[in-house]
């Protein structure tokens, strides 16, 4: 009788701890969180990422996170809709702040290296690494190739106005603009947060730009 009064106790108190569990997970924080966590795993390099990986890293049951992801691919997708909406979004914002190219120009250049030092492990989503989702894959490519529609539209803003001189295509000044926001994003993702580089390499680089579109 004692023997199954004991096990009866032990029952309740795991209930009532998965219960507790429960009720934490189901907070609109904890949403964030796995965000959070999602970001570090990519930050790590990790080439397999699955619910489990992403709860485990939370220290929480994969049920506390499919509560609010059912799954990866949803998870992924939640992550491209933020980086779209801090990293991709702002070359609409600069175009209604200002009107000169050049100005539109640099603060997308200061903004953008900002967001991958500060975001690191979204230089892989960037990147389309192959650890996203194919079909998360194809919505950043898509998000990507309107960022560049956007720049085109500013350099040849630039170029008509007179602002930019040099000969340099658009589509040229257009992949590099992106070719060198890729290689700085892919050096923000080898950063360690225990030791933090400088942004200076990527600040020396905008004068060397603005010479190559003829600023």
């Amino acid at each position: 009788m004692a023997g199954r009064k004991g096990k009866n106790k032990a029952k309740k108190r795991e209930k009532a701890k998965g219960q507790k569990l429960s009720k934490s997970t189901r907070q609109p924080e904890f949403q964030m969180a796995i965000l959070q966590a999602l970001s570090n795993l990519l930050e790590q390099d990790a080439q397999e990422i699955s619910l489990a990986d992403v709860a485990h890293k939370l220290g929480v049951s994969e049920e506390g996170v499919r509560y609010h992801f059912s799954c990866r691919k949803a998870l992924f997708r939640v992550l491209a809709g933020y980086m779209r909406e801090h990293l991709l979004r702002p070359v609409e914002q600069v175009a209604a702040e200002s009107e000169d190219p050049l100005r539109q120009l640099g603060r997308l250049w200061r903004y953008q290296g900002d967001f991958f030092r500060n975001h690191p492990g979204l230089y892989r989503l960037f990147l389309l690494d192959p650890v996203i989702p194919e079909s998360v894959r194809q919505t950043v490519a898509a998000d990507v190739g309107n960022y560049r529609s956007r720049l085109a539209a500013i350099l040849t803003s630039g170029r008509d106005q007179g602002a930019f001189t040099h000969d340099l295509p658009v589509d040229a000044a257009v992949n590099l603009f992106v070719g060198l926001l890729r290689s700085h994003a892919l050096e923000s993702g080898r950063r360690t947060l225990a030791a933090p580089q400088s942004d200076q390499a990527w600040n020396e680089l905008w004068p060397l730009f603005a010479r190559a579109i003829g600023a």
